[in-house]
């Protein structure tokens, strides 16, 4: 989803992963528009806090399912696209 998405040329896209060394560098090289994040999406301060720090507008979330609801209730208290 992220690498389509920076392909298009409309997006720029924080790839967040609890490790952000584990996205493939080779592929980070060939992506611009594509920004690993080292992120914890069970810690909703620190993931408001990215949000708010980089302008996020909208969440794409490829997570395991449980994770899904509180990620949504933080994209809907900053008002994203989710």
């Amino acid at each position: 989803v992220a690498t389509l998405l920076a392909k298009s040329g409309d997006y720029h896209v924080y790839l967040g992963d609890l490790k952000s060394e584990s996205v493939d560098s080779d592929l980070m090289a060939s992506l611009p528009a594509v920004t690993p994040v080292a992120l914890d999406v069970t810690n909703q301060h620190a993931t408001a806090a990215m949000i708010t720090q980089h302008a996020i507008q909208a969440v794409v979330a490829c997570l395991p399912f449980f994770h899904n609801i509180a990620l949504a209730k933080i994209a809907q208290s900053h008002q994203l696209h989710y």
